[in-house]
């Protein structure tokens, strides 16, 4: 950035800066610097600094008698990825195979590729590739002269901090086999290399393959399924190839021979995933409002407590709070409300095997339009003292918009509520609304968004909502028959 600090008489003045966040941008935020010059000051933020677009730098002349805030953005890094070109001309010969990894133009570090036969995993041919700063590809081939059979590509790319990889298998044909034109599972259609994911609530699958296949000079074709290790199914048809297929990576080979024992193969993976939900019984809103009432309302309600009516659909569980009166959003001490998810018997099988993404949003709008979110990464849920708990996460984001049109985003690695904020009850999980409200507003302080955390912790009016989505593979709950990941608490009115 060119600057300039004169004084009265246009001469230069020397001067300060500080680069950070916060008031003053006087929190420090480590990988973000500021060097100058004469006339120049220059702001560099390294891999470490999350993105956000609350940085700051202060510029102050020589006596504090001028300053001059610069705001700050900082982008993040693209993600890379990695591709393995699938349009190889897979026949016996010279075969060449490609990969390309695509990635910011900061990054450094090498792409490796491998050509090997499938069976033995022997390599048949590697290349690794620098990158070049400042472009934001890198490429590589391998060229060997195959057999017929069954080979893997595996491409990979090391930034020093993240591998990041691609990889695909392939079957080679002798010019003279059979011609391979339609293969289906359970009516789906696959090609080699392809990888098929398929989910069940069962631990094993059963599985048709049929295949359609023909041979210029010979009707007389022979088809036959197999895994990597045995003879699964044959037919004279190329229909009816049946199996049983266990959760996990299954490797099939459909092969297709003519009279002249001439084969063509077809290599591909079937993913077997066991669907993991918990039956959802009832919600309920409890809290204590000091110097007001008492809420207790339920989605399955005794004579006592207050109705919230239920829906399910479009993966959502809606729950009306139209009928809840004398809800309280504000700061007082004592005030106590919470969202309660009744379920089934907890089972440590529901959540074992995949973190979870949990995201609370606070949401208004009509006359007043704001909202506010803590997005909850990589987090564990575990069976404990008879219901559900949250017990460890990856990070912590906060994104939100004021009534004024500000916009605030952050990101931690830990917050010290996190144990309070969800608590297992029998057969459930306690919510506390309020607490994950006063979490988002620390979230905001240590960020220097004093003002903007303010603005949370007094919310009236109506059009409020609450929602709650927990998302993981082949996870969902279950209320009714129909799954959903997303609680939305509706018609929430405050006075």
């Amino acid at each position: 950035i060119d600057i300039a600090v004169l004084d009265e008489d246009g001469k230069a003045v020397s001067y300060g800066v500080t680069v950070g966040s916060g008031s003053g941008c006087a929190t420090a935020v480590e990988g973000l610097t500021a060097t100058t010059s004469v006339s120049q000051l220059t702001i560099s933020a390294t891999t470490a600094v999350a993105p956000s677009e609350s940085y700051c730098a202060i510029v102050v002349a020589a006596g504090g008698t001028a300053s001059e805030v610069v705001n700050v953005k900082v982008d993040g890094v693209l993600p890379t990825s990695v591709i393995v070109d699938r349009a190889i001309n897979a026949v016996v010969g010279e075969v060449t195979v490609r990969a390309s990894a695509i990635h910011d133009s900061s990054v450094t570090g090498t792409l490796v590729l491998t050509l090997a036969d499938a069976q033995t995993e022997t390599p048949l041919g590697t290349v690794t590739v620098a990158a070049v700063g400042g472009q934001a590809s890198t490429t590589a081939s391998v060229t060997a002269t195959l057999a017929a059979g069954i080979y893997t590509v595996t491409a990979t790319f090391d930034d020093g901090v993240t591998v990041t990889e691609d990889d695909y298998a392939f079957t080679v044909n002798p010019a003279d086999a059979p011609t391979i034109s339609s293969v289906k599972v359970n009516g789906l259609s696959v090609v080699s290399g392809d990888s098929l994911n398929i989910t069940t609530d069962e631990s094993t699958l059963p599985v048709t393959v049929v295949v359609e296949a023909s041979d210029a000079s010979d009707t007389s074709l022979t088809y036959s399924l197999n895994s990597t290790s045995a003879l699964l199914a044959t037919s004279d048809a190329g229909t009816g190839l049946a199996t049983t297929l266990n959760a996990g990576e299954n490797v099939l080979v459909v092969s297709v021979s003519n009279s002249s024992n001439v084969t063509a193969q077809v290599a591909f993976e079937v993913k077997v995933n066991t669907s993991r939900d918990i039956e959802v019984t009832h919600v309920a809103l409890m809290g204590t409002i000091i110097g007001q009432t008492t809420i207790d309302a339920s989605s399955t309600p005794s004579a006592s407590q207050t109705t919230l009516a239920t829906s399910v659909g479009n993966g959502t569980a809606t729950i009306n709070a139209a009928n809840v009166t004398g809800l309280d959003l504000d700061t007082v001490s004592g005030d106590e409300l919470s969202f309660y998810i009744y379920t089934e018997t907890p089972s440590a099988s529901a959540v074992d095997g995949n973190y979870f993404d949990i995201e609370v949003e606070l949401n208004q709008t009509g006359v007043v339009n704001r909202k506010a979110s803590l997005t909850i990464d990589n987090a564990t849920l575990a069976v404990s003292n008879g219901g559900w708990d949250v017990t460890t996460a990856a990070s912590y984001a906060f994104n939100g918009t004021r009534e004024n049109g500000t916009t605030a985003q952050v990101q931690v690695i830990s917050i010290e509520t996190l144990d309070t904020l969800f608590m297992p009850v029998t057969n459930g999980v306690k919510l506390d609304l309020l607490g994950l409200r006063d979490a988002m507003k620390t979230i905001l302080d240590a960020a220097g968004h004093t003002t903007f955390s303010s603005s949370l912790m007094t919310m009236s009016g109506s059009g409020i909502t609450v929602e709650v989505t927990v998302s993981s593979p082949d996870f969902s709950f279950v209320l009714g028959g129909e799954d959903f990941n997303t609680f939305k608490i509706t018609n929430i009115s405050v006075n």
